[in-house]
């Protein structure tokens, strides 16, 4: 059983993005085990977009990805 499910961890990903990677931040604002939040980010920047696009879902990274290029 998924004890996260796909919306909390877009929002958990989304969150750390737009506050500049701050893992400590990010840890704290969602209650996350360290050891959580360390698997989540490592498994989205391991595979790149075809492991985000699992993760997350297709459309949700492009718009991550969009707003990030907007910067």
């Amino acid at each position: 059983m998924t004890k996260y499910n796909t919306l909390f961890k877009q929002q958990f990903i989304e969150f750390y993005l737009q506050n500049g990677k701050n893992r400590s931040l990010t840890r704290k604002y969602f209650q996350l085990a360290e050891t959580t939040l360390e698997r989540w980010i490592n498994q989205f920047n391991h595979s790149g977009i075809a492991a985000k696009s699992n993760f997350l879902g297709a459309d949700h990274i492009r718009a991550i990805l969009y707003r990030q290029k907007s910067r």
